[in-house]
């Protein structure tokens, strides 16, 4: 759940699986801001996640359209 991964967050800031989470969670929340940052921390702390990568490139698309 997000509050699982927030509780994470707050223990260990450079859990990136759990920013990955937390974006999932606001996707399934239909929050797509919210999931844009947590995917944008997750890349900052491993810039190596290619799914996380297009997940972004596809959100900011769709929130440009908005």
């Amino acid at each position: 759940s997000a509050n699982d991964c927030f509780q994470t967050l707050e223990l260990n800031p450079y859990h990136f699986a759990s920013a990955v989470g937390m974006g999932h969670c606001y996707l399934e929340l239909n929050e797509p801001q919210p999931a844009l940052d947590c995917f944008r921390r997750a890349l900052k702390l491993n810039p190596g996640l290619e799914d996380v990568r297009a997940q972004v490139t596809y959100l900011e698309r769709a929130l440009e359209g908005r």
